[in-house]
Protein backbone atom coordinates (compact mmCIF):
# COMPACT_ATOMS: atom_id res chain seq x y z
CA UNK A 1 0.00 0.00 0.00
CA UNK A 2 1.45 3.30 -1.06
CA UNK A 3 0.82 6.35 1.09
CA UNK A 4 1.14 9.74 -0.46
CA UNK A 5 1.09 13.10 1.29
CA UNK A 6 -2.65 13.61 0.82
CA UNK A 7 -3.44 10.27 2.49
CA UNK A 8 -1.16 11.05 5.42
CA UNK A 9 -2.75 14.47 5.94
CA UNK A 10 -6.24 12.98 5.78
CA UNK A 11 -5.37 10.32 8.37
CA UNK A 12 -3.80 12.93 10.64
CA UNK A 13 -6.92 15.10 10.40
CA UNK A 14 -9.15 12.17 11.33
CA UNK A 15 -6.92 11.20 14.24
CA UNK A 16 -6.83 14.80 15.49
CA UNK A 17 -10.63 15.03 15.32
CA UNK A 18 -11.08 11.76 17.23
CA UNK A 19 -8.60 12.83 19.91
CA UNK A 20 -10.37 16.18 20.25
CA UNK A 21 -13.77 14.53 20.66
CA UNK A 22 -12.47 12.00 23.18
CA UNK A 23 -10.85 14.75 25.26
CA UNK A 24 -13.95 16.94 25.05
CA UNK A 25 -16.48 14.34 26.13
CA UNK A 26 -14.58 11.90 28.34
CA UNK A 27 -11.93 13.98 30.09
CA UNK A 28 -13.94 16.78 31.69
CA UNK A 29 -12.03 19.55 33.38
CA UNK A 30 -12.01 19.54 37.13
CA UNK A 31 -14.13 22.46 38.24
CA UNK A 32 -12.62 24.67 40.89
CA UNK A 33 -14.66 25.67 43.91
CA UNK A 34 -13.99 29.37 43.48
CA UNK A 35 -14.65 31.64 40.56
CA UNK A 36 -17.74 32.66 38.66
CA UNK A 37 -19.77 30.38 36.48
CA UNK A 38 -21.27 28.07 39.06
CA UNK A 39 -24.65 28.31 40.71
CA UNK A 40 -23.33 29.94 43.88
CA UNK A 41 -19.98 31.53 43.22
CA UNK A 42 -20.18 34.46 45.63
CA UNK A 43 -19.25 36.99 42.95
CA UNK A 44 -22.17 39.35 43.56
Amino acid sequence: MELNLQDILAYLAVIAAVVFLIRKFFFNKKKSDSGCGGTDCGCH
